[in-house]
């Protein structure tokens, strides 16, 4: 027997309302004669939802695009008192709270007992279902009805990804969706499509919310600075042990650092009460400071950064070529300039942590030249490798680039310290071992999505007006 599916929707709407008027006592909520009339259009089961993608603003920290299920009311906070009535009532109580047209089944019999003293309409709406197996949906538009939820449910959703490239996560999105279902990925429109139970479509959009964010980014702010230490440095250590309060426990730190084990060492320094640029300010009154390069680099999280400060040392190249023919032999030189690059590369890699700490990669090699072979320059190289956990706009200090040399100094009476044989009469002479210490200074500073073209505008403004002091013409104003 053929049961016509419309005649069944109004019979139990009207068994319904018949129930509600003997059970509710005065409470009577009511079916909109909208919701009764397009209850008789309907033929056949509502299509699977499609999860459409809202334009976003693109300065969203969080970019992934999906709709959650029907929303209803607005964000107002209120109250209500379901305390010992079926669900259906306390449904229904709800959508008229909220305006909205609701088709319910009759079997929503279940007694709830439910206080919101403080909540919006959607929430509450939400709590109930979810703690019922249920969920809201809207089809067609303005029109509402409840389903079972238990994840089973046929469903397709569409999302549309922002932060991140589509292809690089489809064998993770294979991983969550079940062997039935049906999983679309467009790299190009970074375009995700999932086609199987609700399930996975959770599974999918929690794990997207997740994955699909802007990275951190990071201003790397870089010193590299050359200490030269001398004999005398010890006296005047002596003196900054004495007064620590000219530099502060940086400058303390930094000083012990420099004059004790084999100068390989680092270091922390906490920049919020003294600047990084006051404690090298005082620690010339002891050595000397040579600045050397301070580059500024800005790289999101996890990206290496690569800084290069190198001298390239000539040389003459010569290449012999012998000839053998008819009876001669004969060579023929060619001489070519070449080059070889010495002094520091590093690759600095930050990684933002929680609390506002950075973890700080660092690859450096250091080389020099130490001599020269018939012409060729013979380089010593030096490799240190460090990770360091930074908390944001504090300073990080790597040491153990270190050179060490003898100067000879030569005084005494002019002239007469350079006669043969008695000049060392007139002449004293000193023999200074000096040592120079390389020290890193890396500064990271976590720079929102928003401030990072301020940043950076700042900082070309800044190399800008350092070009004009010097009497040069930037390229921009040829």
């Amino acid at each position: 027997m053929k049961v016509n599916r419309s005649s069944l929707l109004v019979f139990q709407a009207s068994m319904l309302l018949l129930w509600c008027s003997s059970a509710c006592k005065g409470l009577e909520p009511t079916i909109p004669m909208k919701a009764m009339d397009v209850a008789k259009e309907v033929k056949s089961p509502p299509e699977p939802i499609i999860y459409e993608d809202p334009i976003l603003d693109e300065e969203e920290f969080s970019a992934v695009a999906y709709v959650a299920p029907a929303k209803i009311g607005s964000d107002e906070l209120v109250s209500f008192q379901l305390r010992g009535i079926p669900l259906g009532i306390a449904i229904h109580m709800i959508a008229d709270q909220a305006g909205v047209n609701i088709y319910l089944d009759s079997s929503l019999d279940r007694e709830v007992d439910a206080a919101f003293p403080s909540v919006t309409i959607n929430d509450a709406l939400h709590a109930l279902l979810s703690r019922n197996g249920l969920r809201l949906m809207e089809e067609p538009e303005g029109i509402y009805w409840v389903e079972p939820s238990d994840g089973s449910e046929a469903e397709t959703a569409r999302f549309r990804v922002q932060s991140i490239d589509a292809g690089s996560i489809v064998e993770d999105l294979e991983a969550l969706v079940s062997d039935g279902a049906s999983l679309v990925v467009n790299a190009e429109q970074n375009l995700i499509l999932v086609d199987g139970t609700s399930r996975d479509v959770n599974l999918v959009a929690t794990y997207l919310e997740s994955v699909d964010r802007l990275k951190r980014q990071v201003l790397l702010e870089v010193e590299l600075i050359e200490f030269s230490l001398d004999e005398e440095f010890e006296l005047g250590f002596a003196n900054l042990i004495t007064d620590g309060d000219i530099g502060g426990p940086n400058l303390l730190s930094l000083a012990q650092a420099l004059t004790t084990g084999n100068g390989e060492f680092s270091l922390t320094l906490d920049n919020s009460d003294i600047p990084l640029i006051s404690t090298l300010t005082a620690l010339e009154q002891y050595i000397g400071v040579n600045v050397l390069s301070s580059p500024r680099v800005l790289v999101t999280t996890k990206s290496a950064a690569t800084v290069e400060v190198v001298t390239e040392v000539p040389y003459v190249q010569a290449t012999i070529t012998s000839t053998i023919g008819d009876g001669t032999a004969g060579a023929s030189t060619t001489e070519e300039i070449e080059f070889k690059e010495v002094g520091l590369k590093m690759i600095v890699t930050p990684t933002v942590q929680e609390g506002g700490m950075v973890e700080i990669t660092v690859d450096q090699v250091f080389s020099n030249v130490i001599e020269f072979f018939q012409g060729v320059p013979v380089i010593d190289s030096r490799n240190l490798a460090t990770v360091m956990l930074v908390e944001n706009q504090c300073t990080a200090v790597i040491g153990g680039l270190i050179e060490n040399s003898i100067a000879e100094t030569d005084t005494g009476v002019p002239w007469l310290m350079n006669v043969p044989l008695v000049g060392r009469i007139f002449r004293s002479d000193d023999d200074a071992a000096k040592k120079r210490q390389l020290l890193v200074f890396i500064t990271p500073r976590i720079v929102s999505s928003k401030s990072s073209s301020r940043v950076s505008e700042q900082y070309q403004k800044n190399f800008r007006d350092s070009v004009k002091a010097a009497g040069l013409t930037p390229a921009g104003d040829l």
